[in-house]
């Protein structure tokens, strides 16, 4: 692979990669231009494509620190979606709270991004007002396993994860 400055990639298959939009040239054809979307995940702006053939079937357990409160989540994905209940402290009336968010699967350069969206209160079906959506960053790098949480609100935090089945 051939590269060049101002972020260009030349392929072997023809197609250019500039800051998350692919130009691909076919013969004579003038190129196509298709808008990939990016995301802010864990401070880093990211090119979101479909994860393809990875993904993370199944159920599992995630535990992460949210500014130092503990959260835990039963998350079941199938494909490239899926749903996760997080259990988290009601920091306004004590106790605990439950929180559902649709989830996402996307593949980026930093490994596999898992979006949140729609944080719905479990008990009143209404739309939470004061809980940032989840996202995390599966990568493995030299056969470790790293997951790192990275919600809306710019919290960051490492994540322990079991499956469930």
């Amino acid at each position: 692979m051939q590269q060049f400055p101002l972020k260009f990639v030349i392929g072997t298959a023809g197609i250019i990669i500039a800051s998350g939009v692919i130009l691909k040239y076919m013969d004579s054809q003038p190129p196509i231009s298709i808008r990939t979307p990016t995301t802010v995940i864990c401070g880093s702006e990211e090119s979101l494509i479909d994860p393809g053939k990875f993904n993370i079937d199944g159920d599992w357990r995630l535990r992460w620190s949210g500014g130092g409160y503990i959260h835990e989540a039963i998350l079941k994905m199938q494909g490239k979606s899926g749903e996760m209940l997080v259990r988290a402290p009601d920091l306004n009336n004590g106790g605990q709270r439950f929180v559902y968010q649709t989830m996402q699967l996307y593949n980026s350069s930093r490994g596999l991004v898992l979006l949140g969206s729609n944080p719905v209160d479990y008990k009143t079906q209404n739309p939470s007002q004061n809980y940032a959506a989840d996202n995390f960053l599966i990568a493995v790098e030299n056969n470790k396993l790293t997951i790192t949480n990275c919600d809306n609100a710019g919290n960051n935090s490492p994540v322990s994860i079991q499956s469930s089945q």
